[in-house]
């Protein structure tokens, strides 16, 4: 589990790199720079995790879960592909961005409850 000092932390950094983020968009004036967006996203992800371990009870949800977000991210990634096999337009190449973008943000999901599913999982060993 994630302690509450490793939450209070990384919330700090996000916020400390997207005001960074922020910044670098406004003097730059280049919208490359949105880019740094990333990585604060992803330093925000422990404030959104579970507390408490995973009951045996959950363990078909979270199979569900599994299942559900992986098969959502892997349909985004098919079409986001078959996008960039289109021919060549401008807005078929934003819609095919669009698709991986989605496709980006199925994986953590599923991979965080693909965790909590192993957690369970090695509590039955």
């Amino acid at each position: 589990m994630i302690s509450t000092r490793v939450r209070i932390a990384a919330g700090i950094t996000a916020l400390v790199v997207a005001v960074a983020a922020c910044y670098v968009l406004v003097q730059a004036r280049r919208p490359i720079a949105a880019a740094l967006f990333a990585p604060a996203a992803l330093l925000a992800l422990p404030l959104f995790a579970s507390t408490r371990p995973p009951r045996i009870e959950e363990y078909d949800a979270l199979s569900e879960n599994v299942a559900r977000f992986r098969t959502a991210g892997l349909v985004c990634f098919t079409f986001a592909v078959l996008m960039n096999l289109a021919p060549r337009n401008d807005s078929v190449a934003a819609l095919g961005v669009a698709w991986w973008a989605v496709g980006f943000a199925m994986i953590p999901f599923a991979l965080y409850f693909a965790s909590r599913r192993a957690m369970l999982e090695d509590d039955w060993d």
